[in-house]
């Protein structure tokens, strides 16, 4: 038998399920903190039903993470009060138990699903895993990381060296950064693509509430192109890009090397790896703009979980040549061309 709290803001679920005989910690919890509170005390529970009256909207994604982090195997049911779709949307990409409503009929189900479980409690929608993106003619890499790292100017960089036929997806559509850094006057197109230059593509304006079919239009396109390379905003933090990670052939994900990037850095990452379970073999390190000042490489590893390192990129002072001005106008450092051609090599 299960060992639940509640969290409802009031006793009478709590006191429903005592008298079924349901083994219950505490009294009912009132406020959010009070969750960890009690699961500090108790390190047997297993199911927290949690009434959304307790949460407030842009706090579901922090709860989810921290509950994981106290324990992963905690099963969560929510109690919806009022009617929110982005929730909804959430619980039901994560597979979490919900109900829109505590009536007569969803408490009794509620007990049978304690007791037995094995009675659904809501038809939930199974967020889709989708195969690899496979081809043996494209590459996708989605290039993620802290806003301001460089990610975007990177983008262009490897577009700049390598000669096969790209499309960029952006990501980032309040940014717009691709926008202006590839000069692109912005009109109707009949599929979004905007031409860059002979072998590069762009595909923007791209809703990012609508990032589910960011799948099918992967699975379109990749016939066309030898690499799909996505720009992906650091701020999108929801699991529609679960797959678009998860079956990247590479996520590079780039950072700097000093104590604020790398905290960014740090957090961004334990959401990916805990929280939307990406694979750790999936992502590379990229360190951007590294100078004489630049936190020890070997520091940084262990920082950022060890994951495989795939190179850095010394600090510019010509980047703004690179952001400003068309591709044929820019040249890189010899030393920085040999650090950029190396990695993009390896890709």
């Amino acid at each position: 038998m299960k060992n639940v709290i509640t969290a409802m803001g009031d006793k009478y679920l709590n006191d429903k399920l005592r008298k079924e005989k349901i083994k219950v910690f505490g009294k009912d919890i009132q406020y959010l903190e009070g969750i960890f509170e009690q699961l500090e005390e108790k390190k047997d529970v297993n199911l927290i039903i949690i009434s959304s009256k307790l949460v407030k909207d842009d706090k579901y994604n922090e709860l989810l993470y921290k509950l994981n982090l106290i324990n992963k195997k905690i099963k969560i049911i929510f109690i919806i009060d009022k009617r929110n779709n982005n929730l909804i949307n959430l619980l039901k990409n994560q597979n979490i138990k919900f109900y829109l409503t505590l009536n007569k009929k969803n408490i009794y189900h509620l007990i049978k699903y304690i007791k037995i479980e094995n009675i659904k409690l809501n038809k939930t929608i199974k967020y889709k895993v989708l195969k690899k993106y496979k081809n043996s003619n494209c590459f996708v890499i989605t290039t993620t990381g802290p806003s301001g790292v460089g990610k975007t100017t990177f983008i262009k960089i490897f577009t700049k060296l390598k000669k096969e036929k790209i499309l960029i997806i952006d990501l980032d559509k309040d940014k717009n950064s691709l926008y202006t850094l590839y000069k692109v006057k912005k009109k109707k197109t009949n599929n979004n693509i905007y031409k860059i230059k002979n072998n590069v593509d762009l595909l923007a304006d791209i809703d990012s509430n609508k990032l589910i079919k960011i799948n099918n239009i992967i699975n379109k396109y990749k016939k066309s192109y030898k690499y799909i390379v996505i720009d992906l905003a650091s701020y999108i933090r929801n699991y529609k890009i679960k797959d678009i990670l998860n079956n990247s052939n590479l996520v590079i994900f780039i950072t700097e090397g000093n104590t604020l990037q790398l905290k960014k850095a740090k957090k961004l990452l334990e959401y990916y790896q805990t929280i939307l379970k990406i694979k750790k073999a999936n992502i590379k390190i990229l360190l951007n703009k590294t100078n004489k000042n630049t936190i020890n490489t070997e520091i940084i590893k262990n920082i950022l979980n060890n994951l495989e390192y795939l190179g850095q990129i010394s600090f510019n002072i010509n980047y703004d040549n690179l952001i400003n001005n068309y591709f044929n106008n820019f040249k890189f450092y010899p030393k920085i061309e040999k650090e950029l051609k190396r990695i993009i090599n390896k890709i």
